[in-house]
């Protein structure tokens, strides 16, 4: 890696400063906003036509598949995870020959 430039750190710790939350209420979190809208096109999705993905994203009717709506799930990892926990590696014991 390189060092970082004067430039890149000054950018940097402004950043910094920007993101602290400037509201008074430092000890109030307010409750997660359920995601109302599709989060390929944007569309407004009503209650029971809201998919969730396992990509963590709400979907419409639309773009509820994972090929429409690009998905970065990796379902073939998760299905050979799954297939290696349901079936372990089972090994005969060993036998003397005589």
């Amino acid at each position: 890696m390189r060092p970082p430039l004067a430039a890149e750190e000054s950018e940097a710790g402004s950043r910094k400063v920007a993101a602290a939350p400037s509201s008074s209420h430092q000890g109030e979190e307010e409750p997660p906003k359920a995601a109302d809208r599709c989060g390929r096109c944007k569309k407004k999705v009503r209650l029971c036509a809201r998919f969730k993905c396992r990509c963590g994203s709400t979907f419409c009717a639309a773009h509820r598949l994972p090929e429409t709506h690009e998905c970065a799930f990796d379902y073939k990892a998760h299905g050979r995870a799954a297939i290696a926990e349901a079936n372990p590696v089972v090994v005969k014991d060993k036998l003397r020959r005589i």
